[in-house]
């Protein structure tokens, strides 16, 4: 990987964080390319916070981005693991139809792991299982070896756990 790859990729997970708490900046993909996605991010950036919109990214976008970052990593702290289940969750699974704040939880974990995967349906953070969260905990069952059932059931959960853990660089 190259200096300017390292750079790239830095910028874009400072730009991913704040776009967690800020959803008129655009989730990027940490993949080490200045490309069209990453210009959008930068450019919403620039246009929520005063700056002029070019979409590159100048010492005074580099440092208001670095400002913000670090600002809301001050704020959070550090991140907390999610601990597998010793148990079934809740008498079983969580699947579609529910609507709870464990629900969220899985729509949170799934968007951190968009980091790698490209899933098929929109990532939706509303706390309700719906079709859309439903085939993407199936595709992500599928990239982990899981059998397809788009149900959070008790290895689906220890898999989304460790994901999150991986993600979230928790230790």
């Amino acid at each position: 990987m190259t200096y300017e790859q390292q750079i790239i990729i830095e910028l874009q997970g400072m730009l991913r964080e704040i776009s967690r708490f800020n959803p008129a900046i655009p989730a990027v993909i940490e993949d080490g390319i200045y490309g069209d996605e990453t210009r959008a991010a930068v450019s919403a950036f620039q246009r929520y916070y005063g700056l002029p919109v070019t979409g590159s990214t100048d010492p005074a976008t580099w440092d208001a981005i670095a400002e913000i970052y670090r600002l809301r990593r001050a704020s959070t702290g550090r991140s907390t693991p999610i601990y597998p289940f010793e148990t079934t969750l809740d008498g079983g699974r969580v699947k579609e139809g529910e609507a709870s704040g464990l629900v969220y939880i899985i729509q949170l974990i799934l968007d951190a792991a968009s980091i790698d995967f490209a899933f098929p349906a929109p990532l939706m953070m509303d706390g309700i299982y719906g079709p859309d969260t439903a085939q993407n905990v199936a595709y992500f069952q599928s990239v982990h070896g899981i059998p397809e059932s788009g149900i959070v059931d008790f290895e689906t959960w220890n898999a989304l756990a460790e994901a999150f853990n991986k993600y979230n660089r928790v230790k």
